[in-house]
Formats: C-alpha cells, sequence, structure tokens
C-alpha cells in the first residue's frame, strides 16, 4: 500500500476461493506475516467445512517461494502452482481483487463517514449533496 493504515500496516495479503470467490483479506506489516496468515486460513478451513486447501496459486514471489513456506506446504500437502514471472495475465483474478481492495481502501481513506466535528462527509460537503432525512418519511401502513 502507498500510504500506511492507522495501525501503521503497509502490506495486505489476499486469498481467494476459486470455486465460491470468498475472499480473505489480511493487513500485514511485514511480508514475512504471508505464512502466518496461510496457517490461520488452512485451520480455519478445516474448523469451518472439514476440508482443507488443496492447491496454491501465487505468483513467483519470495513470499511465497522460501523454505519456511515449501516445507509447510509439503507437510500439509498443498500443490504450489506459480505463474511464470512477469505475467500478471495468468492471475487475472487476483490481480483484479487486489486493484479493488486497492480502490475501496483508497476511498475509504478519502471519503470517511462522518466525523464528530461535522455532520457530512467530505464527499456530501464538496457536492453539496443530501441523504435520506428520517423527517420526510411517510407512513403507509397505519
Amino acid at each position: 500500500m502507498p500510504h500506511p493504515s492507522l495501525g501503521g500496516a503497509r502490506y495486505f495479503v489476499v486469498f481467494k476461493d476459486e470455486f465460491s470467490s470468498w475472499t480473505v483479506v489480511n493487513i500485514m506489516n511485514a511480508k514475512s506475516e504471508v505464512l502466518g496468515n496461510l496457517k490461520t486460513l488452512h485451520a480455519l478451513f478445516k474448523n469451518q467445512n472439514g476440508s482443507s486447501i488443496k492447491i496454491l496459486r501465487s505468483d513467483q514471489g519470495i513470499v511465497y517461494v522460501n523454505a519456511p513456506t515449501k516445507e509447510w506446504n509439503e507437510k500439509m500437502d498443498i500443490l504450489h502452482e506459480m505463474s511464470a514471472p512477469y505475467t500478471a495475465e495468468q492471475n487475472g483474478t487476483s490481480e483484479r481483487s487486489n486493484r479493488t481492495i486497492m480502490e475501496s481502501a483508497l476511498s475509504i481513506m478519502t471519503f470517511r463517514i462522518p466525523s464528530r466535528q461535522k455532520s457530512e462527509t467530505p464527499y456530501q460537503i464538496f457536492l453539496s449533496l443530501k441523504f435520506w432525512d428520517p423527517k420526510h418519511t411517510f407512513t403507509f401502513l397505519t
């Protein structure tokens, strides 16, 4: 992430189930936390539905191609498939997910919820927008 989070995190990892498109995003302070997050996700899969991760698809990043991760994948019988170097096209779904997450995070940082000082978001103030007001609501079923 180009800007650190409020907690100081600068990295995130996205795990996406290919079948259901269920996505998990973990915020990290260091890239070395990826294996720990992968282990946590594997435990969650086992606890929730009794299944385990069968295939891990990734780029050839150092966080996935290292001795501890390789050992753990072998221990858990996880097949690690890697895309060819410098070919983001092979990871199209992941690349789109990453972009959506980055754009959403920047949007949240820019157009935050109202604060105590102001009753409107910066977006509402900039465009002079007024959203739903409860006093303009009618009761139809009385």
